[in-house]
This record gives C-alpha cells, sequence and structure tokens, in this order.
C-alpha cells in the first residue's frame, strides 16, 4: 500500500499527481517507520508557499482514494516486482546481513523469513491493500507540520 501510493518513488501515486500532473512539488513520497507495536505513517513533500495547501489537500484526496478503491493490477505488479528484486540488495554486505538478522530476531520473523519473502509478497491481493489502507490511513485524523513562510501560504481550508 505504501509503495504505491508514495513510498514507491517516481512511480507512486503522490509523485505522478502532485509532481508529474501538476508541477507542486519538487519532491514528495510516504513511509512509514514499523515497529514491533506501533509506528508512525509519514507523508513529505516540497513545494512552493503558494501552492502548499494545495498540495496537503492532494495528498489527503490521495489517501482517500487508495482507501475507498482497489489499486489497478498493474499498480499491484509493479510494487510486487520492487519489493522482490530489491530485496537483495538490502543485504549485500555482511554489515547489512547483520542488521536483517537481527531484526529477524527481534520481530520474531524466523530465520526462514527470506526463503518465505517472494512467496508471501506475491500472495498480497488488491483486497489487502485495500484492507490495510482502510484500517491504517485516517485522512481526518492526522498531524501536519509545515515549514514556510506563513504569510505566503494560501489559507486554503484543508
Amino acid at each position: 500500500m505504501n509503495y504505491i501510493l508514495g513510498g514507491g518513488g517516481f512511480s507512486s501515486r503522490l509523485v505522478n499527481d502532485i509532481r508529474d500532473k501538476r508541477g507542486l512539488a519538487y519532491s514528495v513520497g510516504s513511509t512509514y517507520l514499523s515497529r514491533r507495536y506501533a509506528g508512525s505513517f509519514q507523508v513529505t513533500l516540497q513545494t512552493k508557499n503558494p501552492s502548499a495547501m494545495t498540495a496537503v489537500n492532494l495528498v489527503l484526496e490521495n489517501m482517500r482514494r487508495i482507501k475507498e478503491n482497489e489499486v489497478s493490477d498493474e499498480e499491484l505488479d509493479d510494487a510486487k516486482a520492487y519489493l522482490i528484486g530489491s530485496l537483495p540488495l538490502s543485504i549485500e554486505t555482511d554489515k547489512e546481513v547483520a542488521e536483517n538478522m537481527s531484526l529477524l530476531d527481534f520481530y520474531d520473523l524466523g530465520l526462514d523469513y527470506f526463503d518465505k519473502y517472494r512467496d508471501k509478497i506475491q500472495s498480497v491481493s488488491k483486497e489487502d491493500v485495500l484492507r490495510v489502507a482502510r484500517k491504517y490511513l485516517d485522512p481526518d485524523r492526522y498531524v501536519l507540520v509545515i515549514v514556510g513562510n506563513l504569510k505566503e501560504i494560501s489559507s486554503d481550508k484543508i
């Protein structure tokens, strides 16, 4: 879900809508900090002061859309291909292997996690993405931090 919404760089919905289609942001993306019990989901963007509120509203609109409608087959296939293909890059060095092994132990994922990873990612469905978006995204409850010249930022309603 995160990869499709904003974590997938130039292939994400947020980049396509806010940066490419509308030219409102130099960068935009989302990330989540996974923790054992709870973590945060964040969207960050860089835009001009006058377009800040428009860009924020587009982020919220995209969050609502991914909660209301299933993602496309193409979006899901692209996300799966990236996640599966990028796994080996995260365990190239001894340091990365050690870090990942400690995380496997901390989160009690089992030593066979990497063996099962491909199948687990492949098993994710459009319904799973929708379920996760509905459970974890709440565009009506969030903390908004704006760094900029408040005199130049539009007072458009969020």
